[in-house]
């Protein structure tokens, strides 16, 4: 493996205010989405994969949903079923099938890594080529 890519977890659940009627008048509220013990587990399992990956001298990317988004999808702010949606129709343009939205993200986020590591590479040769000239 040259390298490996891990998208970065929601920094936070988030928050949403609910506004119910009581016998007393419209009462606001703050309700947290989503479920802390699941945000726990993605932070625990994200530590694991770049423990694991980094243990084996491959270099690691982590990138935030909205970067690779931007690049791949062309707006960083579509979310969920949408842009998993959006992924699987453009990885079927490159005659990539997958077996579930999921494995499209994933498969998103390779093109975006390869996309990078290609203009990496790119500026590497450049700099050597500058570096041999000058001796």
């Amino acid at each position: 493996i040259g390298f490996a890519a891990i998208e970065l977890p929601q920094a936070g659940l988030g928050s949403k205010t609910v506004i119910t009627e009581t016998a007393l008048g419209p009462k606001a509220e703050t309700k947290l989405m989503g479920n802390i013990g699941t945000q726990n587990q993605l932070w625990a399992i994200h530590g694991c994969c770049v423990a694991v990956v980094s243990a084996f001298g491959i270099p690691l990317r982590v990138v935030r949903p909205s970067e690779w988004r931007k690049e791949v999808l062309g707006n960083g702010r579509i979310e969920g079923k949408e842009s998993k949606k959006e992924c699987r129709i453009r990885l079927e343009r490159h005659k990539v099938h997958v077996p579930n939205e999921d494995a499209a993200e994933a498969g998103a986020i390779l093109f975006w890594l390869h996309a990078r590591y290609r203009r990496f590479l790119a500026e590497e040769e450049a700099l050597a080529k500058i570096a041999a000239g000058r001796k």
